[in-house]
């Protein structure tokens, strides 16, 4: 699994079975909760497909994966998994047959996770979930790195098998909100940056690079911030729960996990997490949180007017295609538009994130809290130097303090949004003009 979003199958789509027992009942219904917090469905059910069977195509670094069928069928999925096969798998990335797993599934965060959940969650996956006979795809890595023998040691060099500890000097919110970050959340695969080996450098905010946990990583051409004392606990909690906040609004991959996975914890367990996170110092070379964006103004009231914003290319092309929806002001439009005065995603050292929606468009997540869907639409149209413009007038506005983008980054992003060019087509065309020239 990558970083992704956990939508485990309703209640009612589990496979018809015998009447089992109020404690085993509970079991199940704790485990579902488990597979929402721990993301499986998010990398484990393709579109349009059953729900947990695979088939979702991951890209990772090393190449393009396919999530696999997690359901109970004996033949495609993990039916025939016993609980210690299933235990192994999940803290150690090794398959009931012996091979091991990509590190895209999420296993050295799941060591962390405690027996009693990971009872559970099995419980779930084999007796609450519907059995899907959905075959599983074959990977796309090249050799020699689709050579699994290698990730035997790639585990030696940086998996550590040790199960989450309490620490004493912390009262219990504390610990089962870094319990989750650490463990069945998993909070790190996109939040802390990488090594050379693709590894998390760091697991848990203890240890030699414990002040690079959760401290910013970009993945998939979006910038994760850090999350160590971001917000508030009620923003935490918010944007979790809702997909915004009064800082922010949830872009890329982070929509999904709350659509999916967040926004279904409890209230209890969203501010444990923000506890935890709210208690993280500054991590390694962090620019500081800025000060909340300023109110908005009422819509009777004339906004303030930042210098620059007609006579400035970057400041006329906001006026142009950005203030109606975030206003003259950058203080957008509570609940609908984010503001981008004061916004970490706009100032953040690595503007990817900013760059890229910008490019590509996105939407606000859906949850039960806020239903409502607003869409942003992408401005790929522009050139490179009039979004390089825009970008580096609201970096520099409304109490933001950030670099210019140039038009060479906005370049560099372009490129990575599209689909690779198909290197065979000019060979085709040569070919094919060849043939009604009378060549062949």
């Amino acid at each position: 699994m990558l970083c992704r979003a956990a939508v485990a199958a309703a209640p009612g789509e589990g496979p018809a079975a015998a009447p089992v027992s109020s404690a085993a009942g509970d079991l199940i219904r704790r485990g579902e909760y488990v597979a929402r917090v721990g993301n499986c469905t998010g990398c484990h059910t393709a579109p349009g497909s059953a729900p947990l069977a695979g088939g979702l195509e991951l890209h990772t670094p090393l190449g393009n994966l396919y999530s696999t069928n997690i359901t109970p069928d004996r033949q495609a999925g993990i039916g025939n998994y016993s609980f210690e096969q299933f235990d192994r798998s999940m803290r150690r990335g090794v398959a009931a047959d012996g091979h091991n797993l990509y590190p895209a599934m999420p296993y050295p965060s799941y060591a962390k996770v405690s027996e009693s959940d990971m009872r559970a969650l099995y419980a779930y996956l084999m007796q609450g979930v519907a059995p899907s006979k959905l075959p599983n795809r074959a990977s796309r890595i090249k050799w020699p790195l689709n050579m699994r023998w290698g990730l035997a040691l790639w585990n030696r060099l940086f998996l550590q098998e040790t199960p989450f500890k309490p620490d004493p000097s912390k009262d219990a919110v504390w610990n089962r909100g870094a319990y989750l970050a650490q463990g069945l959340g998993h909070c790190g695969a996109c939040h802390t940056p990488r090594g050379i080996g693709f590894q998390e450098r760091a697991m848990t905010q203890d240890g030699p690079n414990g002040d690079l946990y959760l401290a910013g990583e970009t993945v998939e051409a979006w910038r994760a911030p850090s999350l160590r004392g971001l917000w508030t606990v009620p923003d935490t909690v918010r944007i979790l729960k809702t997909g915004l906040n009064r800082f922010s609004t949830a872009s890329g991959s982070m929509v999904e996990v709350i659509h999916n996975s967040t926004q279904y914890f409890t209230d209890a367990d969203l501010a444990a997490i923000a506890t935890y996170m709210k208690s993280l110092p500054p991590g390694r070379d962090e620019l500081p949180m800025p000060p909340p964006p300023p109110p908005a103004p009422a819509p009777a009231n004339s906004p303030v007017i930042p210098a620059g914003l007609t006579t400035t290319p970057g400041g006329q092309g906001y006026a142009q295609y950005c203030a109606d929806c975030h206003g003259e002001a950058g203080t957008g439009m509570p609940g609908v538009f984010p503001p981008l005065a004061r916004n970490p995603s706009v100032s953040s050292r690595d503007p990817a994130s900013l760059v890229h929606i910008t490019l590509a468009g996105g939407k606000t997540a859906q949850t039960a809290a806020k239903p409502e869907v607003y869409t942003m639409p992408s401005f790929a149209d522009l050139s490179d130097q009039e979004i390089a413009e825009i970008l580096s007038f609201v970096r520099k506005t409304w109490g933001n303090d950030a670099g210019a983008i140039s038009p060479a980054q906005v370049k560099k992003a372009r490129a990575k949004l599209k689909p690779a060019p198909i290197r065979r087509i000019p060979k085709l065309i040569a070919r094919a003009k060849d043939f009604l020239l009378g060549r062949q």
